[in-house]
């Protein structure tokens, strides 16, 4: 079994949770995007 200390676990923890936010702000970008071109052709 590998043993990481305290300090490695919440990095890892935070890096994951930094991921997942910068996916989700990514979607939104690419949807705001979407909506900007389309009220953009109106």
């Amino acid at each position: 079994m590998i043993s990481y200390s305290p300090q490695k676990v919440a990095i890892l923890i935070m890096n994951n949770a930094l991921l997942k936010e910068n996916q989700r702000l990514q979607m939104e970008n690419d949807i705001l995007e979407q909506a900007a071109l389309i009220i953009g052709r109106k």
